[in-house]
């Protein structure tokens, strides 16, 4: 069990706000990755929707990299004259040209010149250890769209195992999640791992593929526990309330937002004879087969882009139109929506001849289709996925100026798997100041089973002489709603500043963070390190400092 113990600040804002300032994708920002790959022999993992967009430039900044117009990655790389050894290219190829699942040929990229070697090639999804030799850093970008068995995040993960067991750096220029606003759908038991299906997530996990790759790392993920040396290189103004619009359709079958949508609902046809819509102006956006009867919308796939032999091809399919409606706060709210599948199944009274093994691998557990055909409802079997992790929350009252609040994250055992007691305290945006208001007060106060450890002080040791790691310039993509930096980048730049070797070998089994100031974009903050060897392990502390004043510190038990 692991136990955390956070002492936190928490203002008032609004819970979902959409930002109005343009968010720039971790490709947009060349200043942060641009640097690293100088004098570097570079592989790139990218797609049709891996460009750095110009609007998001300044126009000096446009003109000082000569961008013109949207600019592939590859191509912006390849005129900054960077050693790109090899591309890349994961399902439906480098740029995009490939069928969902097709054989992807590695050949020579015609605009560029560059050698292309596809992922999809052989059996193993990862690439050959002859090629790995040649890099010193893989630079993977690839727009994901935030469900388990959309194979961009397996491929990020075969990356890491690659570059784990070479030694070769990692840097992942983060995108927006279209759905991580949400999570929903089972956890992956991984007696079904594939390809569409490789981690223990839920089908849709809320993650963008850069705090992915960070919780492959901290959860010890990769064959024998191995850490992938990774940079992340982060979105600006971007947060999990964000419905971010994605420029580029990731994949020829996800043309628009509203099938981005509806993917977590619609998937699972592909493992059954009917058609979602794959072949027609609307893949994933309607459902239907030959034989569906009382219906009264029709639609005929045909071979084409992105859909050469599609479900059910040149035949007249009877089924629903979802181009339309149902609403996307609808969508939003139904998540992984079984509604549709369930409805087919009834009208085709196809029994088991309905399924296709292939669904286990989507659904990611065996008792979804045991629920449907014993005639389960849609909010019957999401009734059963909900109780897979369990997080409880109570509030032990008021310790002067602290809200004092529990949390237990239990698992479908009933298992405790983090504990966490956090201190919480109200700050007025405007003026800055903390609120006082009585009024703020809790009502009812739950001291019946209460975690006993408190969220203390803490303090770098006084006999240990701090060792300065690295200095942290504070990025726009590091600020919160409310102005500051976010208490979890403070977590994420101690962990940093920890010894590869200790993190890499040894989990964290308590966590204490003490937020003492805010900073800002702009600021500079210093992380320092200290260390305490203990018969039973290490105790790491680490502090940032802006100038003289401490903004955080951490201790970290090892």
């Amino acid at each position: 069990m692991k136990r955390l113990a956070i002492l936190l600040i928490i203002v008032h804002s609004a819970l979902c706000i959409v930002h109005s300032q343009i968010v720039r994708c971790g490709a947009d920002r060349i200043d942060q990755y641009l640097p690293l790959l100088k004098e570097k022999r570079v592989g790139v993992v990218a797609h049709k929707a891996s460009y750095i967009y110009t609007g998001v430039f300044k126009r000096k900044d446009v003109r000082r990299y000569n961008l013109n117009g949207n600019t592939h990655l590859v191509d912006f790389l390849a005129a900054q004259n960077i050693n790109i050894e090899c591309v890349f290219a994961p399902e439906h190829g480098f740029r995009g040209t490939a069928d969902a699942g097709e054989k992807v040929s590695s050949g020579v990229d015609a605009q560029t010149g560059i050698m292309v070697r596809s992922l999809y090639d052989g059996n193993t999804g990862r690439p050959s250890d002859s090629i790995m030799a040649l890099l010193d850093v893989v630079l993977f970008d690839l727009q994901d769209v935030g469900l388990r068995y959309y194979t961009y995040l397996t491929t990020m993960v075969k990356m890491m195992e690659a570059c784990a067991t070479h030694n070769v750096h990692m840097i992942i220029l983060d995108r927006p999640n279209p759905n991580g606003h949400y999570v929903d759908g089972p956890i992956l038991d991984m007696k079904y791992r594939s390809a569409v299906g490789y981690l223990p997530v839920p089908v849709v996990h809320g993650m963008t593929l850069g705090e992915m790759a960070h919780m492959v790392n901290g959860e010890g993920w990769l064959p024998d526990s191995a850490r992938c040396n990774i940079t992340v290189i982060t979105c600006e103004n971007y947060t999990h309330q964000t419905l971010y619009q994605l420029p580029t359709a990731p994949s020829p079958n996800l043309p628009n937002m509203r099938s981005v949508y509806l993917y977590p609902a619609m998937c699972y046809f592909e493992a059954t004879p009917v058609s979602l819509g794959r072949g027609t102006d609307y893949p994933f956006q309607c459902y239907g087969h030959p034989n569906m009867l009382g219906y009264d919308y029709s639609f005929t796939p045909t071979s084409r882009f992105g859909a050469k032999t599609p479900p059910q091809q040149d035949l007249k399919c009877w089924g629903v139109d979802l181009s339309v409606e149902p609403s996307l706060d609808t969508i939003f709210s139904r998540g992984v929506d079984l509604t549709y599948l369930i409805d087919a199944y009834n009208n085709l009274h196809l029994g088991d001849h309905f399924f296709r093994s292939f669904f286990e691998k989507l659904i990611g557990v065996d008792w979804v289709r045991k629920m449907i055909k014993s005639g389960k409802t849609a909010d019957e079997i999401r009734a059963m996925w909900k109780d897979d992790v369990v997080l409880s929350t109570w509030h032990k009252g008021l310790n002067r100026l602290f809200f004092v609040r529990d949390f237990r994250l239990t698992d479908k055992e009933g298992r405790t798997r983090v504990e966490a007691t956090t201190s919480w305290l109200v700050m007025n945006l405007e003026t800055r100041r903390l609120v006082r208001d009585p009024q703020l007060r809790e009502g009812s106060e739950c001291l019946e089973d209460v975690i006993a450890t408190p969220a203390g002080k803490v303090q770098m040791p006084k006999d240990v002489e701090p060792q300065l790691m690295f200095e942290h310039l504070v990025a726009y993509s590091d600020i919160d709603v409310n102005g500051h930096a976010n208490n979890a980048m403070y977590m994420q730049w101690a962990m940093d500043a920890v010894d590869y070797d200790i993190a890499s070998t040894r989990p964290v089994k308590e966590v204490t963070i003490n937020f003492n100031h805010e900073t800002k974009a702009g600021d500079v903050v210093a992380l320092y390190k200290s260390i305490i060897k203990t018969e039973d392990g290490r105790r790491v502390y680490v502090e940032g400092k802006v100038g003289d004043t401490s903004a955080f510190c951490v201790e970290i038990i090892f």
